[in-house]
């Protein structure tokens, strides 16, 4: 990826970000458009392709996270006030999931080992989330330096996967033996190909 600490980045990535809010609802037979082209829609004034899609990707990763978090701590009875940030949620369920019976009848919730695995990934999400939300371009730009977007995106997406089946099984809403839950969320699952020298 070249030029992520070149003078200007930022900029190109605002004008990302105004590319996707205007893209899929500039077209149409009611809207009339300049007769010249904006500036977000030449790609030279963007970021990389694939740098865009990697951060649409990672972003769309932590609101599915939040989502999830709100709604396990919901079905498991958690009063939440509405304005828990993904940030709060995380904290949220090992501070209440441990106090509360699991939907199955086997006991507390108790944190699965691997949650400890997913952790890193699911936090850095939040802080990656909060960059975009608070417009630290230069920090979120340098967050991909040296790495390939796509891989990093992976990486955050599946840590989001891992984390819904964790919360299923730690709070008894799966029922059937793991290899079937497994079989259930392999498709929801970006598996890279192993490659071969």
């Amino acid at each position: 990826m070249t030029g992520i600490d070149g003078e200007g980045e930022d900029k190109k990535l605002w004008q990302t970000y105004v590319y996707w809010a205007r893209k899929d609802i500039k077209d149409g037979p009611d809207v009339e458009l300049a007769a010249e082209e904006a500036i977000a829609d030449k790609p030279s004034e963007r970021v990389d392709h694939f740098l865009a899609e990697a951060i649409q990707s990672i972003l769309f990763s932590a609101l599915m996270l939040e989502y999830r978090l709100k709604r396990v701590l919901t079905y498991m009875g958690v009063p939440l006030s509405g304005k828990e940030s993904l940030r709060r949620c995380l904290g949220l369920i090992w501070e209440k999931l441990p106090n509360i019976d699991r939907k199955d009848g086997k006991g507390k919730c108790r944190q699965p080992k691997e949650w400890q695995n997913s952790e890193p990934h699911l936090r850095a999400l939040n802080e990656f989330r909060n960059k975009v939300a608070h417009a630290n371009y230069n920090k979120l730009l340098h967050l991909f330096q040296g790495k390939d977007p796509v891989d990093v995106a992976r990486l955050y997406y599946n840590a989001v996967v891992d984390a819904m089946i964790m919360l299923n099984l730690c709070i008894g809403y799966e029922t059937k033996p793991l290899n079937e839950v497994e079989k259930y969320f392999r498709p929801l699952r970006i598996i890279m190909k192993t490659r071969h020298d």
